[in-house]
């Protein structure tokens, strides 16, 4: 009689229907460049850490999704968070990353950050926290729409 072998194979989940921010990806106001402010603040910061886990992980794609604050018309902010979310693509692609594997999307002003909506900025008593919660909308989130990338 063969003695018995088990077998154990690791799984690494990623969630993949919720986004995941990026935390130093920063824009200025009115801007699609990424930030990048001495050694404190630098945009590239949070997208090579993207870069590093989708080298690490080449099946993935990603959709990259960036986010206005409420000031301007609905029309402009949507064609504002496109150019930052094309930043970031850009800036990948840069490195290395294949562009089928990156889908930028502009959400506009349409999904504020933890309820920072333009009332509640409007209501908050100082310009510096107002500008803080403004800062806080205009940002950058990744979604991992698929584990099974195959380059051709």
């Amino acid at each position: 009689m063969k003695p018995a072998k088990n077998f154990i194979e690791e799984f690494v989940l990623f969630p993949i229907a919720k986004p995941i921010d990026l935390p130093e990806v920063r824009y200025d106001y009115d801007d699609t460049l990424l930030q990048v402010i001495n050694g404190q603040i630098n945009s590239k910061d949070s997208l090579n850490d993207l870069y590093d886990l989708m080298v690490e992980h080449p099946t993935w794609v990603v959709e990259l999704q960036a986010h206005t604050d409420c000031r301007g018309s609905i029309p402009y902010n949507l064609k504002l968070s496109q150019g930052r979310a094309n930043s970031c693509v850009e800036y990948l692609i840069s490195k290395g990353i294949q562009r089928e594997r990156l889908v930028p999307v502009g959400y506009g002003e349409g999904v504020p950050k933890d309820g920072l909506t333009c009332e509640y900025i409007a209501s908050l008593p100082t310009t510096e926290e107002q500008e803080a919660a403004h800062q806080k909308n205009r940002r950058t989130q990744f979604k991992i729409l698929s584990t099974d990338y195959q380059p051709e």
